[in-house]
């Protein structure tokens, strides 16, 4: 009886603790800075996203080149996908790390039919200002 018990608490404990995040819009939206593969914030390469009213719109800057585009939010609650008017599909997704800076940042992928290609992590402007303690443009 009680490893049955046991058992029960032990599954539904895990269930609630192990269960994948569900995010809303509102968790992507602001303006996010691209952590390099040295977890150094680089300023050339932004994402911006807005809340438009028929998805989110997101701007991607980099490399001197701006790409545009309203993605829409997956009903799994844990990305959102679209076109880059001059870049092509790509999906956003929330991210949970160890590291204070990846964690709650988002990745973003380009996707095509061969393979999606990871650009990176972007974090969002105000949790970096708080870490690096100093004011980003």
């Amino acid at each position: 009886m009680k490893i049955a018990l046991f058992l029960i608490l032990s599954a539904l404990f895990c269930g609630q603790a192990c269960a994948t995040p569900k995010y809303t819009e509102k968790d992507f939206i602001g303006v996010w800075y691209h952590l390099n593969p040295e977890g150094r914030v680089d300023l050339s390469d932004v994402i911006e996203i807005s809340k438009v009213r028929n998805g989110l719109l997101t701007i991607y800057r980099s490399a001197g080149k701006t790409f545009e585009g309203v993605l829409l939010f997956n009903v799994d609650g844990l990305s959102f996908d679209g076109l880059l008017k001059g870049f092509g599909a790509v999906s956003l997704s929330k991210t949970e790390s160890l590291s204070e800076f990846r964690n709650g940042s988002i990745s973003m992928d380009q996707i095509n039919e061969i393979e999606n290609i990871d650009l990176g992590f972007f974090q969002k402007k105000e949790v970096l200002e708080k870490l690096l303690n100093k004011k980003l443009p």
